[in-house]
């Protein structure tokens, strides 16, 4: 959902889905004379492998970028090295993003998606308009000390996040939906049998189900 949100906003604005560095970072001039790395909308920074070395320098931009495998910090500007196997694809979140994924299928159908699960790399707070076949949905999260707001404006009635746990953040104790506390739930899951509330699983990360 989130390559087909972007692909909304390219034929609505003709902002392409792949951008080069410049077009996000204009006033950087440090992104002019890159082209082996760019982003995928505006919070996936994407610096593909192309060498049998598996190591190449990475220009990270102004601002804060998670490591999507690892769920490391980089704070930028800056330009560092970074080492990857062939077959994984290195690319970065950008800080406070809400990235909104679905479960694999085994068909495409026309259908909006049933059960749509946010990702946050929250540092501080931030927001995601999701469009999607029945309409658009817009979430937004803050992270304030030992609590998680969480707003929803919604077309969808149920939702999922996962509030990914990054150096710094504290560790979450209250949750809130539209200014509702959930409750604690051990052995909670995102499906769409669920009852709202909140749990965190064997990773650490904060697991919520949305019910709106």
């Amino acid at each position: 959902l989130y390559p087909y949100t972007y692909a909304c906003i390219a034929a609505g604005t003709s902002l392409p889905l792949m951008r080069p560095m410049v077009l996000e970072y204009p006033d950087d001039p440090n992104t002019y004379a890159l082209d082996l790395q760019y982003m995928l909308g505006s919070k996936l920074l994407v610096v593909p492998i192309y060498n049998s070395a598996g190591r190449r320098p990475v220009y990270f931009p102004a601002g804060r970028w998670v490591d999507f495998w690892a769920y490391e910090v980089t704070e930028g500007p800056q330009t560092r090295w970074v080492e990857a196997p062939l077959d994984i694809l290195p690319h970065y979140v950008r800080g406070d993003a809400l990235i909104p994924t679905v479960e694999p299928t085994d068909h495409v159908t026309e259908d909006p998606f049933n059960l749509v699960t946010f990702d946050g790399y929250l540092l501080n707070e931030g927001s995601f308009e999701l469009r999607d076949n029945d309409g658009t949905t817009r979430i937004s999260a803050v992270l304030e000390r030992s609590r998680l707001s969480i707003e929803v404006d919604r077309v969808k009635r149920r939702l999922g996040f996962r509030f990914i746990p990054l150096d710094g953040t504290p560790p979450v104790e209250v949750v809130q939906v539209n200014g509702v506390t959930l409750d604690r739930v051990d052995g909670l899951g995102i499906d769409a049998g669920s009852a709202a509330g909140w749990t965190c699983d064997p990773n650490g990360i904060l697991v919520v189900m949305i019910r709106c």
